[in-house]
């Protein structure tokens, strides 16, 4: 039993593993004696383990451990400040009011501090035996009555706060601290995982932050390769701005937020002698992004103590964002002369995604907790920090130059649950197993990622299938296969698919192979991909492709369309090509690629085969236009840049931009002369008002064009994409089921989406929760063809000669676009 206690207090005690961290546990088996066997075992250590703490404490030299209490009720203070009295070295008591502290040296002096209570001050001269209780007694200064009269003093409290904090904010450029962080992720039966991680962090303001890591851990079924940082989870809530997943909130002492705010003196404290005020706040918009909660200011030198905070109203999501609340706890202490810093942060967070009844998952509840402790001011900061843009590094030439055995020991305590959870929880217990989805699209879920593959195929490349280290061939390849399956009026259903051999991440086969059931004949093609960041790609298709490509519809939407006897947006070709194709991502400028290729082409005419869907026979069917027959030879080159920092789904704002170049170089098409097609396109995406959401109002603006020197065959026309029954921006809306086609085209397409703002402005809160958005929108269109291109009876697929093409237009939109109401006009 000895040797079982010393190996429970072993893990107990164990400091933060130095990066990277590889733990020693094994699972457990899981027949049903041994889990009886083996919770037995944990809960017995650890009654020995309390019940012998005392003599544990012992042997910890330099180390302070205990509680702060209620010296009247006994109730333990959460929160309270641990301090060395005359430094700047400090910790919290943890959730259940245990505080552990490392003292450099004896004699010395801790001093607690929890507001509404007498501080208290223990001398050591050397380490005490056992737990050390400080036993806070109620503030026994007499508080003055609350009265108010005209403007509630709130207001010039908080700007006396703001004028305080831009005052001696300018005292300080850079600052050096040890900090402390710890993630608990829990689910609804209980702890799944633990993270924790202790660093060095730097400071400066011009420059921001980086941090050099000295230690972290976690449980065992967390496995992070990378480096944790620690004080970049800290919010310091006396900033201005205060990011909050996506949302940028506005701090309680930015320097508008006495018009922003809507402050209430709600009552008095005291810590020692000192006056507290308590000071409720929320936005007094519903509309406005901040907080809702209560702060707490120290009287006379008008600073924070602490504040009780979570985001308000407009604190909103998409879906499958059900829910997500987060609450704040924060204490600030004094530091140099007049210098007010956070010491601590405790969050709480639970989440909810769910996809409307057909996929949810288990709630996921995340504590952290975060300590800054020995805050250094205006300190001179080694340049190296800065010389490359990650955040935090490891350098073990600095770690060997400080103190990393008092760092180790910067962990708030753990509670006896977490405790348990270092010594339960194994590798086994996956987050994936741990928040597995419920629903009926939960079988379809594949919650494996890319990193759990990409380990087992390096496992499998370092261990060798033959157990001698050298990976067997197999290990050396990744095979995936794919559908290829549509609807169109030309094939009707193609039915195939395509299959991948990755060799190594190096080369890339890919072979696809098809049937058409309307036109009863084969698809196939194949082709060969080398290269990472400079790529070549060498291929051959005998396929049915659609004549133009579009921007927004494609073959799946289509499919759909078509299927519900809509008429087909696209029109087809009988296509066989062999292709070349360089491609190269551009050095120094991120989210730009260039491609060219080489092509030769054998092009013929296709009919429209018009097939029976589920629900009947379409109605209204527009002819395949006739093209170009014969062979072209042409050389393209494409410019594509995609903002590397955009998001998708209308969060924030985004730029995409394209240049296409084509020179026809020979073939029976081009006998009666060459051309040269360019053209070009630009989406710009632009925040404009409540910029500081997640999803703020926004501006969408799409330019398109293109012009054609020399005779253009008709499968190169380019188009203006117009709308099908599920069209998102990008298509004119009174341009019903097909695009606009010319040799020369041009276009301007705007939108700007008012979000849910109206909605809320209503009190509508099922249509906000559903995410239905108000757009207004607006295009004009233009395209020019030459006399006699078009055959005889085919009706005019481009603007109408000499006019231009103008709508406006209204429209709700649901989630992500994808379900959407328009009205349009015509102009």
């Amino acid at each position: 039993m000895i040797l079982c206690v010393q190996k429970l207090h072993t893990e107990l005690k164990r400091p933060l593993a130095c990066f990277p961290c590889q733990s020693q546990r094994t699972g457990w088996r899981k027949s049903p004696d041994m889990i009886f066997r083996r919770f037995t075992l944990v809960f017995l250590l650890l009654i020995l383990l309390f019940g012998a703490r005392n003599s544990m404490a012992r042997i910890q030299s330099g180390l302070v451990t205990g509680t702060v209490v209620d010296a009247q009720t006994g109730e333990l203070l959460p929160g309270a400040t641990v301090q060395i009295e005359g430094t700047y070295v400090g910790t919290i008591s943890n959730e259940v009011g245990l505080y552990s502290i490392v003292i450099p040296e004896f004699p010395v002096r801790l001093k607690v501090r929890y507001i509404g209570y007498q501080s208290s001050t223990k001398e050591f001269s050397g380490p005490p035996d056992g737990r050390v209780i400080f036993s806070l007694e109620p503030s026994r200064l007499e508080l003055p009555e609350l009265i108010v009269t005209g403007e509630n003093p709130a207001y010039n409290i908080m700007r006396r706060v703001i004028e305080e904090k831009k005052r001696w904010s300018a005292s300080f450029d850079t600052y050096r601290v040890n900090a402390y962080n710890r993630f608990r992720m829990e689910n609804d039966t209980g702890i799944v995982s633990i993270w924790e991680s202790s660093t060095i962090a730097f400071w400066d303001k011009e420059r921001g932050i980086r941090e050099i890591s000295l230690a972290q851990k976690q449980t065992a079924n967390t496995e992070i390769d990378e480096l944790l940082p620690a004080a970049l989870f800290m919010k310091n809530f006396y900033d201005d701005d205060i990011e909050v997943a996506g949302h940028v909130l506005m701090g309680v002492t930015h320097k508008n937020a006495l018009d922003y705010y809507h402050f209430e003196l709600t009552g008095t404290r005291a810590i020692d002698d000192q006056l507290v005020y308590d000071i409720s706040v929320r936005p007094k918009s519903k509309l406005g992004s901040g907080f809702v909660g209560s702060i707490a200011v120290l009287d006379e030198v008008y600073a924070l103590l602490a504040i009780e905070l979570e985001p308000g109203e407009a604190f909103l999501f998409p879906l499958p964002i059900k829910n997500l609340t987060i609450h704040y706890r924060q204490q600030f202490s004094r530091f140099g002369s007049d210098v007010w810093l956070p010491v601590d942060l405790r969050s709480s967070i639970a989440l909810d995604i769910s996809f409307q009844g057909l996929l949810s998952f288990p709630t996921i509840h995340i504590e952290q907790f975060t300590r800054l402790s020995n805050f250094e001011l205006n300190v001179e900061l080694p340049d190296s920090l800065y010389e490359s843009d990650d955040i935090i590094t490891a350098d073990s030439t600095f770690i060997a130059s400080v103190s990393v055995a008092a760092l180790e020991d910067l962990a708030i305590p753990l509670t006896p649950e977490e405790t348990l959870a270092y010594i339960t929880i194994d590798s086994t217990m996956t987050l994936e197993k741990a928040f597995k989805p419920r629903g009926i699209l939960a079988r379809f879920v594949d919650t494996e990622n890319d990193s759990d593959r990409e380990g087992r195929r390096n496992g499998r490349r370092s261990r060798g299938s033959d157990g001698n280290g050298s990976p067997s061939f197999l290990d050396l390849y990744e095979v995936g296969v794919s559908p290829d399956i549509w609807f169109n009026q030309v094939e009707g259903w193609h039915l195939g698919g395509a299959g991948t051999l990755d060799i190594d991440r190096k080369v890339l086969l890919t072979g696809r192979v098809g049937y058409e059931t309307a036109r009863k004949d084969w698809t196939f093609g194949g082709q060969m991909r080398i290269g990472n960041r400079r790529w070549i790609e060498v291929g051959y298709l005998d396929h049915v492709p659609r004549r133009y490509l579009s921007e927004v519809t494609g073959r799946l939407l289509n499919s759909i369309d078509v299927l519900l006897l809509q008429p087909d947006y696209f029109d087809y070709v009988h296509e066989k090509k062999f292709y070349f194709t360089f491609s190269s991502r551009v050095k120094g400028l991120r989210g730009l690629r260039f491609s060219a290729t080489l092509a030769t082409a054998d092009y013929s005419d296709v009919e429209r085969n018009i097939s029976d869907t589920f629900f009947g026979t379409p109605s209204h069917v527009i002819e395949n236009a006739q093209i170009d027959t014969g062979t072209l030879q042409s050389v393209s080159v494409k410019f594509e840049f995609k903002d590397p920092d955009s998001i998708p789904f209308g969060i924030g704002g985004q730029y995409t931009a394209e240049l296409n170049v084509e020179q026809s170089l020979g073939g029976s098409i081009v006998d009666d002369g060459h051309f040269t097609r360019v053209d070009a396109s630009v989406v710009w995406r632009v925040p404009t008002f409540y910029s500081r959401r997640l999803l703020p109002n926004s501006l969408e603006l799409k330019l398109t064009g293109g012009t054609v020197s020399g005779r253009l065959p008709r499968q190169r026309f380019g188009v203006v994409d117009g709308s099908t029954l599920l069209t998102p921006f990008g298509g004119l809306r009174t341009r019903k089921d097909r695009p606009y086609e010319g040799e020369s085209f041009a276009a301007v397409l705007v939108e700007h989406s008012f979000r849910t703002i109206l909605f809320e402005r209503l009190g509508l809160r099922t249509l906000v929760r559903y995410g239905w958005n108000v757009i207004v929108t607006g295009a004009v269109a233009k395209t020019r063809i030459e006399d006699g291109r078009l055959a005889p009876d085919e009706s005019e697929p481009g603007t109408p000669p000499g006019q231009v093409h103008s709508e406006v237009g209204l429209s709700l939109s649901g989630i992500f676009g994808l379900a959407r109401l328009d009205y349009s006009y015509r102009l």
